[in-house]
């Protein structure tokens, strides 16, 4: 009987720890922000924001892009566009920071943003572009309205300090109005592919080009984007055009 007992709970603890590995492994491959949006029924059922940056390679008109076959992808899982911006100038970052712009879809539920990342298109898809460069960037706050026409400044960062930075960027957006823009994002990101430290988005709409690039090189602003570097690191700002 002893002897029974203990293979039962050799196999049984064989059996732990094989579910453990498997855990690992599905972890690993899909990160805690798709296992929170696969299992949890608050974040799968909410609406949710994919944002996807792309390379000058991969914006070729068509179909023929990798953004344009992303959005093929998100129809399917009742997702739509809902903005796109192409880059006019990079403000601040490096030259492999020169994305070609930037891509907002809106998903109805978070379980489609799941669905269509572990499908067979979008794997298809990513293979076909596995030399290229792109982020996917995803989160649950909504954008305050996003307008077709003007500019917008879009700001990534990798934050240190969650609780500091809100401080730093009520005074980054203290002199918006005078340059006749606003703050119409600020969300929580998760970099949904790994490729990418950024985990803070901010979206800034201004009337035309001028006015965005303007504030860019007020003194106040330029002292206050310095000051953020306290509390957060990696920095890319970029100035968009609706399109």
């Amino acid at each position: 009987m002893d002897g029974l007992l203990s293979r039962s709970l050799g196999w049984f603890l064989l059996f732990l720890l094989a579910l453990g590995a498997v855990a690992a492994i599905v972890l690993r491959y899909l990160g805690p922000t798709m296992i929170g949006l696969a299992f949890d029924d608050d974040q799968r059922d909410a609406p949710y924001y994919l944002v996807s940056l792309v390379k000058p390679d991969e914006a070729a008109s068509g179909t023929q892009g990798f953004a344009a076959l992303l959005a093929q992808l998100v129809a399917v899982e009742e997702g739509h566009l809902l903005w796109r911006g192409v880059t006019l100038q990079v403000a601040e970052g490096r030259m492999r920071d020169e994305w070609q712009g930037m891509w907002l879809f809106e998903f109805a539920r978070g379980g489609g943003v799941v669905e269509m990342l572990t499908g067979s298109g979008y794997r298809t898809v990513a293979d076909s572009y596995a030399g290229s460069k792109r982020l996917m960037l995803g989160t649950r706050t909504a954008p305050d309205g996003l307008a077709g026409t003007g500019a917008a400044v879009m700001s990534l960062f990798e934050v240190k300090q969650q609780h500091e930075f809100a401080g730093e960027v009520r005074a980054l957006a203290a002199n918006l109005v005078s340059f006749q823009g606003s703050l119409i994002w600020d969300a929580p990101v998760a970099d949904l592919e790994g490729n990418a430290p950024f985990n803070r988005l901010l979206v800034f709409e201004f009337v035309s080009r001028a006015s965005a690039e303007a504030w860019l090189r007020d003194p106040q602003t330029v002292t206050q984007r310095a000051l953020i570097r306290r509390v957060a690191s990696s920095a890319v700002t970029l100035v968009l055009q609706p399109s």
